[in-house]
């Protein structure tokens, strides 16, 4: 009974000893077997490296140079009449890593101007340089979501007393933001008493005052500009008996005399827009034609004085070289105001003799005595006065009874282009 009972308690314990024997020889023959598979590859790699460099190395035997040859004949006996026995150009394209790695080395590293190429990788340029021709660009040349009206807001520094009058009426506001096209004449604020009396200065300040008294919308405009065109004329008698005697109105006949103002301010206002977008080059390559003398001679009015015999005969050698190009005089057609616009255009004398007597191998010289007297003439000229006729440049371009000093300020609607004085609409002369 002792017996039976020691031989139950020692079974689990002898079969426990015996599996864990058992377990310890399985991983022993497992560890061996992987070592034999590591010794067997170790081999075929040696094995194989031996090859590689004995094939790439050595020099291949004359019958490897048969076998070569034989494969070659073949292949070639084997392609079709007309095609090349190699593989096409581009079939075996590089990896992706490659093509990445040199699309980046082909692409431009250095920019002052980075930030909207690649901006995930780039910031926006503080370069002061960069950002002033961005500016430039903007403001001046680009003309995306920018219309006549705001480019005449950006210009009333200059241009204040035609902003006023613009801003201020609604039907021109409206006007200046369709989609046109149109070209915008805009007269400046020192050519405003050259072009209209006293007294029709009187007028128009009055008349902007009767339409900011019947419009709170339009006085509130109106006191966002200064006036640089009319210094005297508020403070004139006639300004104020006019203002007197609008306050003496009864209510509807100063609603009425506001909205007969408000139509005059708006004729003249439509007397500088034209439809359609006239640039400079189109005025100065549009051909000539023959028009009265009546329409050329308001045209003629802002001309300057007669030139020279020296500096005509310059500016004729420059209308043979030009072959005719910007000069005579054309009809623009009629103002939204509807009046014809004429346009004349001739060549500046001392522009001209100037580039005559710096002229290269690329233009003609000129005669001899014409040179002697060009020359004479620069040394009596005053220098303030030559430099001012040289500033004008080469073409002179008159609109109207106004010439036209600045051009091709571009919008998205039309263009503008800037006179030295406003053009007064035939139906607003007598008044």
């Amino acid at each position: 009974m002792m017996e039976a009972s020691l031989r139950r308690i020692a079974a689990p314990l002898l079969f426990r000893d015996g599996f864990a024997a058992a377990a310890r020889d399985s991983r022993t023959a497992a560890a061996a077997a992987a070592t034999a598979a590591a010794t067997t590859a170790a081999a075929a790699a040696a094995a194989r490296s031996r090859r590689f460099r004995s094939s790439f190395f050595l020099e291949p035997t004359t019958q490897q140079h048969a076998a070569a040859a034989a494969a070659r004949t073949a292949a070639a006996g084997a392609a079709p009449a007309g095609t090349f026995p190699f593989a096409a150009f581009g079939v075996h394209s590089s990896s992706s890593s490659s093509s990445s790695s040199s699309s980046k080395q082909s692409r431009r590293w250095y920019s002052r101007a980075g930030g909207m190429r690649h901006p995930r990788s780039r910031t926006a340029s503080t370069d002061p340089d960069v950002l002033n021709r961005k500016a430039v660009w903007a403001l001046e040349r680009r003309s995306c979501r920018r219309s006549l009206m705001q480019l005449l807001l950006q210009h009333s520094s200059k241009a204040a007393a035609f902003a006023a009058v613009a801003n201020c009426l609604a039907q021109c506001v409206h006007l200046l933001c369709l989609p046109g096209p149109y070209t915008l004449f805009l007269p400046l604020d020192s050519g405003f008493p050259l072009a209209l009396s006293a007294a029709a200065l009187c007028k128009v300040a009055a008349r902007l005052q009767l339409v900011g008294a019947a419009d709170a919308a339009a006085a509130v405009a109106l006191r966002c500009f200064p006036f640089p065109a009319f210094p005297l004329q508020l403070q004139h008698e006639q300004l104020q008996q006019l203002l007197r005697e609008q306050q003496q109105l009864t209510p509807a006949a100063a609603a009425a005399a506001a909205e007969a103002a408000k139509e005059k301010l708006a004729l003249f206002i439509k007397a500088h827009m034209i439809e359609g977008k006239f640039t400079l080059k189109r005025l100065l390559t549009h051909p000539s034609q023959a028009l009265p003398a009546s329409e050329t001679a308001a045209a003629g009015a802002a001309a300057a004085a007669a030139p020279s015999a020296a500096a005509a005969a310059a500016a004729a050698s420059m209308h043979a070289l030009l072959n005719g190009a910007g000069t005579g005089c054309f009809s623009l057609g009629y103002s939204l105001g509807g009046d014809k616009i004429i346009i004349k255009r001739q060549i500046n004398a001392a522009a001209a003799a100037a580039v005559l007597r710096t002229s290269s191998n690329n233009m003609p010289p000129p005669p001899p005595e014409l040179l002697q007297e060009l020359q004479q003439q620069q040394q009596q000229q005053q220098q303030q006065q030559q430099q001012q006729e040289l500033g004008r440049g080469l073409f002179r371009v008159a609109v109207g009874s106004s010439n036209l000093l600045l051009g091709d300020l571009k919008a998205a609607n039309g263009i503008v282009h800037i006179i030295d004085r406003p053009l007064v609409p035939s139906a607003l002369a007598a008044n």
